[in-house]
This record gives structure tokens, sequence and C-alpha cells, in this order.
């Protein structure tokens, strides 16, 4: 006959499990999903990728670097907006503005990844495109190339600029959260 076994954790509970590495006995609430089968919470040693501890000062440098790079994206988005009205070319800036200040805040952060750096890259990309426009208006007060003439105005308050702040806060948060 078999010997009746008791959770380690749950002296009261009955169990026919055993922890695959150290053999302690475990009931199924005590025990872990591991690749090799069932283990106890120390054998299994759950703990976070040291890609996804991000630390407060990894917010402050991702935030710098990633400002700088949406600034520098929004100023260019806006420059492309006055010259090209091509629909497709705004289509591929908002990923390329993305990608490119998601690869900043990589770069500063040490490759970190998290829901919070996602989240920042997107109050990000919208303030720097905010700087970036806005020192293009300061900087040349209004677009005049050929006879294409833009309000400055307008360049807050235009929906290919929505667009474009859609697929780069997208973009940034998708390659910063994986």
């Amino acid at each position: 006959m078999a010997e009746t076994l008791y959770c380690a954790n749950h002296p009261g509970r009955e169990t026919l499990l055993r922890c695959n590495k150290c053999g302690k006995p475990i009931c199924p609430e005590c025990s872990v999903r591991h690749p090799v089968g069932l283990r106890c919470r120390e054998c299994a040693q759950l703990r976070r990728l040291p890609i996804y501890e991000v630390a407060p000062r990894h917010y402050v440098l991702g935030l710098a670097a990633g400002l700088a790079a949406a600034t520098l994206a929004g100023l260019a988005f806006t420059l492309v907006r006055g010259i090209v009205f091509g629909f497709f070319l705004l289509l591929l800036a908002g990923p390329a503005a993305g990608g490119f200040v998601a690869q900043a805040m990589n770069r500063a952060t040490g490759y970190r990844k998290g829901t919070g750096l996602a989240l920042m890259a997107a109050v990000v990309i919208a303030l720097g495109y905010l700087v970036g426009a806005g020192l293009f208006v300061l900087v040349i007060g209004f677009l005049e190339f050929g006879t294409l003439v833009i309000p400055s105005t307008q360049i807050f308050a235009d929906p290919l600029a929505l667009l474009y702040l859609l697929l780069a806060a997208g973009s940034a948060a998708a390659l910063l959260r994986r």
C-alpha cells in the first residue's frame, strides 16, 4: 500500500504529486508548470528576465533619448508634409519614425522592454511632434513651397499628422513591448 503524502506547504492536504527536482510533496495549488514537469516554487525559481526589469533611471534615459529622437522625427515629418503630398509616403513616415524613436530608447535603456516604456514612447512621440512642428513654426512662421502655402495653424490640426502620430506610436510601442 502506498504511503500517504501531505503537501509540504499545506500539511492538511493529501497529495500524490512530488516536485520532479527535489522530490518534495506538493499539492496542485503549490505546483508550478515547468518545461520538464511540475516543480515546487523554490525549484522553479520564478523571476522576471533582466531585460524586463526597468529601473527609474531607465525611464529617465529613455525619456531623454526618446524626446530627442521624436523631436527630430516630428521636424522631419513637418518638412516632408509641407513638401510632399504623397499619402503613401506619409504612411511610411509614421512607422519609420516610431522605429527611430524605439531604437533611440532601446539604446539609451540598455535594450530594456516593458509596458511602461511602450506607453512612454507613445507620449514622447506626441510631444516630439509638437515640439518639432512648433520649432518649425517659430523659425519659418509659415510654410511656403512653390505655389503651396500651408498656414502654421494647419500643422497642429492636420488629419495626416494624426495618422502619422497613431502609426508612429503604435510601431514604437510594439517594438518596446516585445
